[in-house]
């Protein structure tokens, strides 16, 4: 087992640098979607449609819920680490996407449509922050994984090693499904019985 875990961490270790790539390009997304909140605001009723769509007007706070999410986040992240292959591309896009989504959406709690800054920040940490802390950790390192496969063997560094170097990373991102697929799993869980019960409470 400490081998095991001595492996991961090693693996993250050497990630490091991609990750931090990866962390400032989310949060620059994150920025953009804040501010284009003052743009479009009314993009929010497109976002809360969608996710009606999905999940229902009113989801049962379930298991099924649950099950709905972990496929979801599974699917989101998959793309993030394989679609890294399109040159980083997929990669890039996804966390652009998602950054943006999650800055325009708690951008949207705090300009004062629920009148009272207490219950908008009750609804940020209650309802982003107890399964946000495992889901986007997992959702970053697929995207880090991601991006590191689908440039690093085209870098100047790689030549003559190219088909060594893009085999290693993708066997990296194939070891990495479980963690992430486990870690991903108890965020679904955290999500439904933790966090959207704190949201229902508002």
């Amino acid at each position: 087992m400490k081998r095991l875990v001595d492996f991961y961490r090693n693996l993250f270790v050497q990630n490091i640098a991609w990750l931090k790539t990866t962390v400032k390009w989310f949060m620059a997304s994150a920025v953009l979607g804040a501010v284009f909140f003052f743009i479009k605001p009314e993009l929010l009723k497109t976002i809360v449609n969608a996710f009606t769509e999905k999940f229902g007007a009113d989801p049962a706070l379930d298991f099924h819920l649950v099950i709905q999410i972990f496929l979801q986040n599974v699917q989101a992240s998959a793309i993030a680490l394989f679609g890294g292959l399109l040159f980083g591309l997929g990669s890039i896009l996804i966390v652009g996407i998602n950054g943006f989504l999650l800055g325009f959406i708690i951008m949207s709690l705090f300009s004062g449509s629920h009148g009272n800054f207490a219950v908008s920040l009750g609804l940020a940490l209650g309802g982003l922050v107890p399964h946000g802390i495992f889901e986007l950790p997992a959702f970053l390192i697929s995207a880090t994984l991601g991006l590191r496969l689908g440039l690093e063997w085209i870098g100047k560094n790689a030549l003559g090693n190219r088909w060594k170097i893009l085999k290693l990373n993708f066997i990296h991102s194939l070891i990495i499904i479980p963690v992430i697929a486990l870690i991903l799993f108890l965020a679904a869980l955290i999500e439904v019985y933790v966090s959207g019960r704190i949201v229902n409470n508002f």
